[in-house]
């Protein structure tokens, strides 16, 4: 990937130098996902989108955090299409969290594949997720 002036720096992130409260979150994170994954519900991801915003909290610099989600969608319109993630299934964008969560879990903050935080692509796949599943509750009620 071409580097960008705009796009911020990658963070300083080690697994092993998190709080105890940063892991705390972390299991939140997980036990809200697999909560999710097996009631897919706007209540359930609620839970996962405000623990994951928790998370991000805790970062010195959460708001370049929160800047890289940003960075996420244009990174999957490049790579995908614009506007992409309407036409994804829920199943896809539940991989692509599981994925994400896995990934953070064993250390390896950034992706390689887009250079941005595995935070932020979490918390861009919780809200297109949520829109997905509102798009479906419209429709169900016509």
């Amino acid at each position: 990937m071409k580097e960008d002036a705009r796009k911020p720096k990658a963070m300083n992130f080690y697994w092993q130098g998190l709080s105890l409260l940063c892991e705390s979150i972390y299991i939140e994170i997980i036990e809200c996902f697999e909560r999710f994954t097996h009631d897919v519900t706007l209540q359930n991801l609620q839970l996962l989108f405000c623990a994951v915003k928790k998370m991000i909290s805790e970062y010195e610099d959460a708001s370049d955090l929160i800047y890289q989600i940003f960075y996420v969608y244009e990174h999957g319109a490049i790579k995908y299409g614009d506007k992409n993630y309407s036409e994804l299934c829920l199943e896809r964008i539940l991989h692509a969290l599981g994925r994400h969560i896995a990934i953070l879990a064993i250390g390896s903050p950034i992706d390689e594949d887009s250079d941005l935080h595995h935070l932020a692509h979490i918390m861009a796949n919780v809200l297109i997720a949520a829109e997905l599943l509102h798009r479906n509750q419209m429709i169900t009620a016509l």
